[in-house]
């Protein structure tokens, strides 16, 4: 509990058996709930989860946000913290995103990875094609985002049915984000944390996935202008 408030923590994951473990090992006390969302893994998440005796829901359709969205369905607290499971992301930070969600009465924080703690803890690559994609979802849409594909963010309860957030793939998160960001009634805000460098295989396809987010933002503008039109 943190000031009267349940808080979960959801873990999406795929073969994440390393950095789970570490995870696992240091969940914050105030965190009252832990949900790890195993996407078809191959390896011992399973385990590893049960071993720390969290609990573990399954999503049986592959996709980064499916087993998000399974995770959040799954959820009971008032704040959900989402985090992947790779130990790239501060636990650590997620008691003071949750006490600035409670206190500027937030309605999401994400988290911003830039400008890099570690400068060897996300590949050139990839750093390209978020700075790309984030800026043209800024000029796109107007909007104030930094990192559109942190993969760390502390929402209320709720959020994405109220904003309709659908993608099953990796696009999810540029997706919360966009419809947040553009909705005038809710109140959000980016922090910066600190980023390191994943434990395990890395899942982001590079080149694939980078063209498949760019994909989303350009349909997700034209359908915007449609509309208009």
């Amino acid at each position: 509990m943190l000031k009267s408030y349940k808080i979960s923590l959801v873990l999406p994951c795929f073969n994440e058996a390393e950095g789970l473990r570490i995870i696992l090992a240091c969940v914050p006390s105030f965190i009252d709930e832990v949900v790890v969302v195993d996407n078809n893994s191959t390896d011992k998440s399973k385990e590893v989860a049960f071993v720390y005796n969290v609990r573990v829901v399954e999503e049986r359709k592959r996709g980064y946000g499916a087993a998000i969205l399974r995770g959040l369905q799954s959820a009971s607290g008032d704040i959900v913290v989402v985090m992947d499971a790779d130990n790239s992301y501060p636990i650590s930070f997620s008691e003071q995103l949750c006490a600035e969600l409670i206190e500027g009465d937030y309605d999401i924080i994400t988290g911003c990875r830039f400008p890099l703690a570690e400068s060897r803890s996300m590949p050139r690559m990839n750093v390209l094609a978020n700075l790309l994609i984030s800026f043209l979802i800024r000029v796109l849409f107007n909007v104030d985002i930094i990192d559109s594909q942190s993969g760390m963010f502390i929402l209320k309860k709720g959020i994405t049915e109220k904003l309709c957030v659908v993608d099953k793939g990796m696009a999810f998160s540029q997706e919360v984000k966009i419809k947040a960001w553009t909705n005038y009634y809710m109140k959000k805000k980016e922090t910066w944390i600190p980023y390191r460098r994943r434990e395990g295989e890395v899942k982001f396809r590079g080149i694939i996935d980078g063209f498949i987010n760019l994909s989303f933002v350009l349909r997700f503008y034209l359908k915007g202008l449609r509309k208009i039109v």
